[in-house]
């Protein structure tokens, strides 16, 4: 599978008080699984959101269904998860992810006595830095989840920043900037993703032109040296285009991917997800 943001949790949708009781994580343990995680399968960055309605762990995946299984694994070695048990905890891919981890951030998602939902984003953030599981990935993610909580509240962002609770626009109206700004971050993670992936295609691809006019010349050859220099230099720009052929149809996809694509707030909940 393809890199992508991910996030697994429980919360007060999915799982009953004392399901959620036995995996909140306190700062040692959060500590210990920032470790573990970080060396595990299919995890490239990781975070951990503790708090008394729900426990989140929100990852960048260099591939979502290892990086799955290495939560599940971590859960079941040091807080005894039960597989049937797993039912309790939501997967969340891509822009869901997102608008879920915004809604988190910005308290639209939380309980009354746990709704200071963006300062402990930043403890967990903060967290994630120090254990050094937090890189670039995250950090934008991060930071424009307290972006979007400050503009909620109509306040600068910052380490004052709180929860949703004093908001003065409706739920309709924060649930539509929420999905305008993840459509715009994932759209930024996916760039940001794709520019290293399309300059390692435009190198393998010139490997692959310079191999091919090497035979070329080998199988129709001896040219002379001009017409050998000439096939040569046609190696770089025939990658060139390619590449740049394939960013503009990456580009079209997402842009014909995001003009039909539905709705995904019913998703921000973190109710259950398979």
């Amino acid at each position: 599978m393809e890199p992508a943001l991910l996030v697994i949790g429980l919360n007060h949708h999915t799982a009953p008080a004392e399901i959620r009781a036995r995996f909140a994580l306190d700062a040692t343990q959060r500590a210990a699984a920032l470790r573990d995680l970080s060396q595990s399968d299919g995890v490239e960055e990781v975070l951990i959101l503790s708090a008394a309605d729900h426990t989140e762990f929100l990852l960048w995946a260099s591939d979502p269904a290892v990086a799955a299984s290495s939560v599940l694994q971590l859960l079941s070695q040091h807080y005894e998860l039960k597989l049937c048990e797993w039912r309790h905890f939501f997967r969340l891919l891509h822009q869901e992810a997102l608008v879920h981890w915004f809604s988190v951030t910005s308290g639209l998602d939380s309980l009354p006595e746990d709704a200071a939902s963006a300062p402990q984003v930043e403890t967990a953030w903060r967290e994630a830095q120090q254990a050094g599981t937090a890189g670039s990935y995250l950090n934008d993610v991060l930071r424009q989840a307290l972006t979007v909580a400050s503009r909620l509240r109509g306040v600068p962002p910052g380490p004052s920043t709180v929860s949703m609770a004093s908001a003065a626009v409706s739920p309709r109206e924060a649930q539509n900037l929420i999905a305008a700004e993840a459509r715009d971050c994932h759209r930024g993670l996916e760039s940001k993703h794709l520019v290293p992936a399309i300059a390692s295609l435009r190198h393998r691809l010139e490997e692959i032109c310079r191999q091919e006019i090497d035979s070329f010349g080998e199988d129709a050859g001896p040219f002379p040296h001009e017409q050998r220099e000439l096939l040569t230099a046609f190696a770089p720009r025939i990658a060139q285009k390619i590449a740049g052929l394939l960013a503009r149809e990456f580009k079209e996809l997402d842009r014909v991917a995001e003009a039909g694509g539905e709705p995904v707030g019913a998703a921000s909940s973190g109710r259950r997800a398979s």
